[in-house]
């Protein structure tokens, strides 16, 4: 008997239950065998790899862009979202193949890589982040995108490459194993934890008995935390609540018009208790109404002419006309959609506010507006016509604004304009502009608009010299004087000014000046300077609402000069208009008021700030906060079209 077989017999001997003893060491061995090949199976290490990097991501983004330190962007609501989102997606990915797994998990990291530096370069150049309502102007807002505005974070970029980089190594040296069944069970596991958690997430955080429309109206008491993330009306707030995975698929839901199924009829209830409630305050005649019936009108609209450029020295033409006007020293261009120049002149002409969420621009096509300005003046007999150097596809503008009851969009084409940038080129339709009389024209400028730079040199290059000395004499710090981007900013206002000499000459040739009014406003302000805080130091301002002071002013033979003070915004433009020229409208129509009235005096902001004259808030108030939803639901259920009076 060998030394082996004489070490078993004795530990058999000593033990009488060895044989048991040995049979369940071996079946344990053999377990645990099994539990390995089954984990190993699951790919465990790769898949927390990747639920930490989906995490990572989220957390990186908002602690480098939102200027918040590690500890806030690991708490709250958003994190849980975050961790929610992670486990969903590592379940997707879990569930797939070895090939399909090895291909997702890279192009989910690049897809969310480069979701959050479009929102930083978006809010870089809006003061918002990417909303997916955006995408309703992406295609014309990509016609006049330049690289220019794209400003990043250095140390966000280099975070997104280096995990793009992580994931493709993972996935390059991820062992190549059979796939388990056992993999679905995990999967479905983290799928169902995923979606019942952010279910239950969002309920937190949007409560069901505070969903639209649930409030009495006039008595809305509410957390606007939750409103706002219901609505999505301050996309940036909401970024802080949900983070970016829960902050995109809220977007998409909101902007998609998905939760207003089946709402309709709410909308309907509390907008016309709201114009019910209107109507009992009537718009009464003050000192202003009617001063400018029968006149011939120029609506203007300034393509980006801040308050800065407008100086004797930059603009002699508009300043003096400025200086000759009913100037609304307080007036705001507010920004409620990331398409700016057609968010003012929608307002504008109608009165009133795009939902912050987005709407699909049939609701502009299709809508009913009876209210808008072209047609109260088509009713008063006039001729409404639109005129911009812009080809007429571009926003669907030609068509919109036919909606809106003008009877034909100019463009350069038919403008007889050799260069459709050129504002100085716009009077080459004059006699278009004034062939039927009496007429209420649009016209859109352009040459304001960026990048302000050497590709838009026929822009600038006409006035680069008289721009330069300019500036060199201007009261500015010597830092701005050095910049090239103001230089060229103030050549490109100058290209405008010209415009609007050459419109004053021709008035006074051909003798309508005396019977002519001129309305000018601003679209937004100075947003194509690559440094948003050079237009700040520029105006005074410290944030994203203030920032929208903008010009506003109205000029007409006999009307004495004037200076008004009171705080005034885009929304109280037509209602304005209204009373000056005796249009015939109900004025509870519009959310903003007659600035010659008692009412007013207040401008909103996206996502309910206000400022009115004494206090700014960035917080929204009940009033605020129901004056953007309900605006927004005449938009959204076409309510003049249903249930106005027409």
């Amino acid at each position: 008997m060998g030394l082996n077989e004489r070490t078993t017999f004795i530990r058999i001997r000593r033990h009488k239950n060895a044989t048991e003893l040995w049979y369940t060491y071996y079946l344990m061995s053999s377990s645990r065998s099994k539990i390995a090949q089954f984990l190993t199976g699951l790919h465990l290490p790769s898949l927390a790899a990747f639920f930490v990097l989906l995490t990572a991501l989220d957390v990186v983004f908002r602690a480098c862009y939102l200027d918040m330190d590690a500890a806030a962007a690991m708490t709250g609501s958003p994190f849980c979202f975050t961790l929610l989102w992670a486990a969903l997606l590592t379940g997707i990915v879990c569930l797939l193949p070895d090939l399909a797994r090895r291909i997702a998990m890279p192009l989910i990291a690049l897809f969310w890589g480069l979701i959050c530096l479009t929102h930083t370069a978006v809010r870089h150049l809006t003061g918002s982040f990417f909303s997916a309502a955006d995408l309703f102007y992406a295609d014309d807002g990509a016609k006049f995108f330049s690289s220019e505005y794209v400003v990043l974070p250095p140390a966000l970029v280099a975070f997104c490459i280096a995990a793009l980089c992580a994931v493709i190594l993972m996935v390059i040296f991820l062992p190549k194993k059979p796939w388990k069944a056992g993999r679905a069970i995990l999967a479905a596991l983290l799928i169902l934890a995923g979606v019942l958690g952010i279910n239950q997430q969002n309920k937190l955080v949007m409560p069901e008995e505070n969903t639209r429309m649930s409030w009495d109206v006039g008595t809305v008491d509410r957390d606007t935390d939750s409103y706002l993330y219901r609505d999505m009306s301050d996309p940036n707030r909401c970024m802080e609540l949900a983070g970016s995975y829960q902050y995109l698929w809220r977007s998409i839901l909101v902007s998609s018009g998905l939760e207003d199924a089946g709402r309709y009829g709410k909308m309907y209830e509390a907008l016309d208790a709201w114009y019910a409630e209107k109507q009992k305050n009537p718009h009464r005649s003050n000192s202003y109404s009617g001063l400018l019936e029968g006149k011939n009108c120029f609506f203007i609209l300034l393509e980006s002419i801040d308050t800065w450029m407008l100086t004797e020295e930059y603009m002699p033409n508009l300043y003096a006309l400025q200086q000759q006007s009913v100037d609304l020293t307080n007036h705001y261009s507010c920004l409620y959609i990331t398409a700016s120049t057609f968010n003012t002149e929608f307002i504008a002409n109608t009165g009133q506010i795009p939902p912050s969420a987005g709407l699909p621009t049939d609701n502009y096509l299709e809508n009913s507006f009876p209210m808008s300005l072209a047609k109260l003046f088509e009713a008063k007999g006039y001729t409404s016509r639109s005129f911009h150097a812009a080809d007429p596809g571009v926003y669907n503008r030609a068509a919109i604004h036919k909606n809106l009851g003008f009877e034909e969009y100019y463009f350069y084409n038919s403008l007889n304009m050799e260069d459709y940038m050129l504002d100085s080129q716009l009077t080459r339709g004059f006699s278009l502009m004034t062939l039927k009389q009496p007429f209420f024209d649009f016209i859109l400028t352009y040459s304001g608009h960026g990048p302000y730079t050497e590709a838009m040199a026929n822009i600038s290059g006409p006035h680069l010299e008289d721009a330069q000395a300019a500036v060199e004499a201007a009261d500015v710090p010597a830092d701005i004087k050095r910049n090239e981007e103001y230089v060229l900013a103030i050549a490109h206002a100058m290209e405008t000014d010209t415009f609007v000499g050459s419109l004053m000459e021709k008035l006074e040739e051909s003798g309508l000046a005396e019977d002519t009014a001129l309305v000018f406003f601003t679209d937004h302000y100075c947003k194509y300077m690559s440094d948003t805080n050079v237009v700040m130091r520029l105006k005074g301002v410290s944030d994203m609402d203030n920032i929208c002071h903008t010009p506003c002013f109205i000029w007409s033979a006999g009307l004495s000069p004037r200076k008004v003070t009171k705080v005034t915004s885009t929304m109280d433009i037509a209602p304005t208009m209204a009373n000056l020229f005796s249009l015939d409208v109900d004025y509870a129509w519009y959310p903003g008021c007659d600035v010659f009235s008692s009412g007013g005096g207040k401008a909103v902001f996206r996502g309910g700030s206000w400022i009115d004259g004494q206090t700014y808030s960035a917080q929204p108030t009940a009033e605020t906060l129901q004056l953007l939803e309900l605006a927004g639901d005449v938009l959204r259920c076409d309510y003049f079209r249903s249930h106005a009076a027409q």
